[in-house]
């Protein structure tokens, strides 16, 4: 049996779009694909998708133009925007991320249920 592992370092509100879910999911299941025809092994797909709003970071500031703001740490915590207003952290944020993360996945559930991932030869 081989594990694949695929997804982003790090996501974006904004690429909360079912056309960019389904690039995901596709590419994620195309490379399956290849690793099950190439082993002929089954093969357990893990999407890291669906939730990964924060970015850590190795210094907890950076300077933008010549000003020290906080290091934008990912949607989840704060905005990409190079403002020190931008970059405060606001708890709301994080009922944003679990309301994307799950509708990321429920819309996940429903391609793969409906036949998204079926082999059609066509």
């Amino acid at each position: 049996m081989l594990i694949l592992q695929g997804g982003d370092c790090a996501e974006r509100f904004s690429d909360c779009t079912q056309k960019i879910i389904q690039i995901k999911l596709r590419i994620l299941l195309q490379m399956s694909l290849v690793l099950i025809w190439g082993s002929r092994k089954p093969v357990v797909r893990i999407g890291r998708i669906a939730g990964q709003y924060g970015k850590p970071r190795s210094k907890p500031t950076q300077i933008v133009e010549g000003v020290e703001m906080a290091s934008f740490k990912g949607d989840n915590v704060n905005a990409l925007e190079a403002s020190k207003e931008a970059r405060i952290p606001d708890p709301k944020r994080l009922l944003e991320g679990y309301f994307r993360s799950s509708a990321t996945l429920n819309y996940i559930r429903a391609l793969t249920s409906g036949g998204f991932a079926d082999l059609v030869l066509k």
